[in-house]
């Protein structure tokens, strides 16, 4: 079977000591999406907001046309996650990512890049199942009757 051209790119980042005065402000950060995905052509529709029960937290979901930018803020400890995905080939999600962590500006950064929706081929969409985690169990237990045999005492 013949698929289209689903491939897109996902791009996480773990943002640590961001700028407590944009991070505590979701309205900022709402504008700053907005101007990233705007920039780096996104086709951003709209924007949702939800916050945290104990209000420590929110959460900021950008919905694209095929695509997403999504933001979870602890403003508390200057952490921040966002997502940022498109499978639009005129859309640059990495360089969307670039511009809201520029803006928010924190210390330390982890990036996570995906490729998705490329399949391969047939046989590259089928589950790959490994044996080593049996090989690894078969050890130990092997270990723990060696122990027994060594330790077990001896009739008189």
């Amino acid at each position: 079977m013949n698929y289209p051209d689903l491939r897109g790119k996902l791009i996480c980042l773990d943002m640590y000591n961001c700028d407590a005065n944009i991070l505590e402000n979701y309205q900022k950060v709402t504008e700053i999406i907005e101007t990233a995905c705007q920039e780096h052509n996104m086709r951003l529709l709209k924007i949702e907001h939800s916050d945290a029960e104990d209000g420590n937290a929110y959460s900021l979901f950008g919905i694209c046309i095929q695509g997403h930018v999504l933001i979870h803020a602890f403003p508390e400890y200057g952490f921040c996650s966002l997502d940022t995905f498109s499978s639009n080939q005129d859309s640059h999600p990495s360089h969307c990512a670039h511009s809201i962590r520029k803006a928010l500006n924190p210390d330390k950064t982890k990036i996570t890049i995906l490729d998705r929706g490329d399949f391969g081929t047939e046989n590259d969409m089928k589950p790959h199942r490994r044996s080593s985690s049996k090989w690894i169990r078969r050890t130990k237990n092997i270990g723990g009757r060696i122990k027994k045999i060594i330790l077990k005492p001896r009739g008189i």
